[in-house]
This record gives structure tokens, C-alpha cells and sequence, in this order.
């Protein structure tokens, strides 16, 4: 089983560190306010959605 990592911020900074997660063979679950960012890494992560709890 891998490894999960939260990450929360997948923007210019954000998206090549979750890049390299995933290519390490780490579970990644990100959230990020801005749609458009998460969208390229639907396929490869879990993706948590805006609302919920704080």
C-alpha cells in the first residue's frame, strides 16, 4: 500500500511537487480552490472536494 500525502495548493508552486509524489509511487489527495489547477491530475489523484468541514 503507498503512502498517502495531503497537499493543499496545486498551483505554480504545488503542481511539480505533487508530480514528483506521484512519480515516487505516492497516494496524493490535493485540494485547491481554483478548479482549472486540479484539473491535470484527475486521473491520478484523490481529489477533495470544496465545503465540508474546515
Amino acid at each position: 500500500m503507498a503512502e498517502r500525502v495531503g497537499f493543499v495548493g496545486v498551483g505554480r508552486m504545488g503542481a511539480p511537487m505533487v508530480r514528483r509524489l506521484l512519480a515516487h509511487g505516492y497516494e496524493v489527495v490535493i485540494r485547491d480552490v481554483n478548479d482549472a489547477a486540479v484539473a491535470p491530475f484527475k486521473e491520478q489523484v484523490v481529489i477533495q472536494e470544496k465545503g465540508g468541514g474546515r
